[in-house]
């Protein structure tokens, strides 16, 4: 275990600034206080609390994301707290806690569903950890669930008695820098652990493209592009665009800007992770953390939206291999949370791409045959398709500063 937790260590994001976009509806933590056990539990839908310190002995449970506690939305303030059993139910839940002592045994259970658990959010040096003076034990449960621990400026979670993570199943992460020091066993079932930031795609030329395509543009009704336009070797563009930039049609400079397409997508599709995590074939309802996915088939969005978490770290990179078609339906979004930046998306596309009426959809499209864009469907990125047309409805389309 430690030597594997070793060739993962590298440099960690800072901690997430806010936790958002709950795919459940958000529901209500029960929480009472027996025999000096604070008690917590969950229900099935989204659970969203912040446990910090009220005085010597004291929690104060608040609820965030419209989650009630007890039935009401005001926080609540438990007395005679030394140790703590919270279990959650089976929505995507978060958890935060700061400046806590407790001298009893911890037990935390996120429950099903992708879940953050953090501890020490803001930990430092300087300020007041959380102390846990007996045994601790952690479990995330199934989903792909995020766990961190005092990242922050060091780590300002002291654990003086035993301490147990478990990432349950499918692909979680843990991020807590005394990770590699923990016994053999202390640490299962983390896909990944203290993973290195990745770096972004280089689109080159490409890049100052909202649209690029090889066998023309071809356009219906009022469409905006905020960037230049570029179409080689087929020149032809049809329907006039508005095209906030310029717009090269078959020119040298489209012609380059194609080759350095081809170069980034070659990049993309061929870039590796530490480790690459499975990309499901359906995102909606989807929180992920910044990585390389990786599906060898088609990928959608249906319903609910795909949330993409940058955990607080404006610079955090999402790489998308997908191995046939990337599909929106119709009102289908992508969410951007926690600093995450449309320029640091990059959706590396089999074959081709469609983006559903009235859609949004956020970063660039890298697709090696067509892309289409469906009527209103607005597009924060670059839609850049290597040998293919790309077809447009109304659209608003802006490159990413």
């Amino acid at each position: 275990m430690k030597e594997r937790i070793s060739q993962t260590v590298g440099s960690l994001p800072t901690m997430m600034d806010n936790l958002e976009s709950r795919v459940m509806l958000s529901g209500n933590v029960a929480v009472s206080v027996v025999s000096g056990n604070l008690v917590v539990r969950g229900d099935a839908s989204a659970n969203s609390i912040v446990l910090n310190n009220a005085g010597r002995n004291k929690v104060r449970v608040t609820g965030a994301n419209a989650t009630t506690i007890n039935g009401a939305a005001g926080p609540v303030v438990m007395s005679a707290v030394h140790g703590l059993s919270l279990k959650l139910g089976d929505g995507n839940d978060t958890l935060k806690l700061d400046d806590l002592t407790f001298d009893r045994a911890v037990s935390i259970d996120m429950g099903a569903g992708d879940d953050v658990a953090q501890i020490e959010k803001n930990g430092s040096n300087s300020g007041k950890p959380s102390l846990f003076k007996a045994t601790t034990a952690i479990k995330m449960g199934a989903g792909s669930d995020l766990l961190q621990i005092g990242s922050k400026g060091g780590n300002r979670a002291v654990f003086s008695g035993k301490l147990v993570l478990n990432g349950g199943t499918q692909g979680d992460t843990l991020a807590y820098s005394g990770a590699s020091a923990l016994p053999t066993g202390a640490v299962g079932a983390f896909e990944s652990i203290n993973p290195k930031a990745a770096a972004g795609i280089n689109l080159r030329s490409a890049g100052t493209y909202g649209i690029l395509a090889g066998a023309g543009v071809s356009n219906t009704g009022g469409t905006t592009i905020n960037g230049n336009l570029g179409t080689s070797p087929t020149g032809t563009v049809v329907g006039s665009p508005t095209v906030n930039g310029v717009i090269h049609s078959a020119d040298p400079l489209a012609a380059q800007a194609k080759l350095d397409l081809t170069t980034a997508y070659n990049e993309a599709k061929g870039r590796a992770g530490t480790p690459t995590k499975v990309l499901p074939g359906e995102l909606s309802g989807l929180r992920l953390a910044p990585g390389i996915y990786k599906n060898s088939s088609s990928v959608k969005l249906s319903s609910s939206p795909l949330t993409l978490d940058a955990q607080g770290n404006p610079n955090a990179v999402f790489i998308f291999q997908i191995g046939t078609t990337l599909t929106t339906l119709s009102g289908t979004q992508v969410i951007l949370a926690g600093g995450a930046k449309a320029s640091n998306i990059f959706w590396q596309v089999g074959s081709s791409a469609t983006l559903g009426t009235t859609s949004s959809f956020k970063g660039s499209i890298m697709a090696d045959q067509s892309i289409t864009l469906t009527h209103l469907a607005t597009l924060e990125g670059r839609a850049l398709a290597r040998i293919g047309a790309v077809t447009l409805d109304s659209n608003t389309v802006t490159v990413p500063a």
